[in-house]
């Protein structure tokens, strides 16, 4: 093995990790907006009528999935900014310049990374309380 072989297993492998991100951030943000589409359907129907403790997992439902859309939504912005500056790193010649837009490049990936964490984190939440909210709503009728 060469240093050049290392070099492009890594560039395919960034590159494929890159990939998999925007995929991951897409399918989460999607399943997301469906899921508050879900709750926000089931707050509309008349028969839904939820109680005390219901009441309030559904209310953390709501904001925690609404908290994974607002995220996500801010992840993507990220990732655009991290791509544009990334690309002025590779474009400019000036060492200075480049040196303060790897700066910043690295800051946007770490940032990109969090918002990412938060996205996961929120859906998984609010999918988990609207469960407990629907099976506890519904229980009785499969029973």
């Amino acid at each position: 093995m060469t240093i050049n072989d290392d070099n492009e297993k890594f560039v395919r492998w960034q590159g494929l990790t890159l990939s998999q991100l925007t995929q991951a951030i897409s399918v989460v943000l999607g399943l997301a907006v469906a899921a508050l589409g879900f709750d926000v359907t089931l707050l509309m129907n008349e028969k839904f009528v939820p109680i005390a403790c219901q009441k309030w997992l559904f209310s953390t439902a709501l904001l925690a999935l609404l908290g994974s859309v607002v995220s996500g939504v801010w992840c993507v912005i990220n990732r655009l900014l991290d791509f544009r500056n990334t690309m002025k790193v590779v474009r400019d010649s000036d060492s200075s310049e480049k040196f303060e837009a790897r700066v910043l490049a690295a800051r946007l990936g770490q940032h990109t990374w969090s918002l990412f964490w938060w996205q996961i984190g929120t859906f998984g939440f609010g999918i988990l309380c609207t469960v407990a909210v629907v099976a506890d709503a519904y229980l009785s009728k499969l029973l």
